[in-house]
């Protein structure tokens, strides 16, 4: 009998980071909206949103979550702009 072929699994995608600049995260509260949001949704495997920066990095998992959910998640009065959205390594 011939050797049974081993299932082919695809590979996950690489995971990503999305850049964002949210010029009116200026406060602590906004912060930590941001936080939760980010904490909360399902794929983010780590993000960084300080108070004295206003750039947020987040890197995500592609099968679990696209880019445009995240950006989604940002209230519009924030001020939001997408710097970047690379894979990586």
């Amino acid at each position: 009998p011939a050797p049974a072929e081993a299932p082919v699994v695809a590979a996950a995608p690489p995971a990503r980071r999305l850049a964002l600049s949210i010029e009116k995260m200026d406060c602590l509260p906004c912060v930590v909206t941001v936080r939760r949001l980010l904490a909360e949704q399902p794929g983010v495997a780590a993000f960084t949103a300080e108070l004295e920066l206003d750039v947020v990095t987040v890197e995500y998992r592609p099968a679990v979550v696209d880019a445009e959910t995240l950006i989604a998640l940002i209230p519009d009065s924030y001020g939001l702009t997408v710097i970047g959205d690379t894979a990586l390594p």
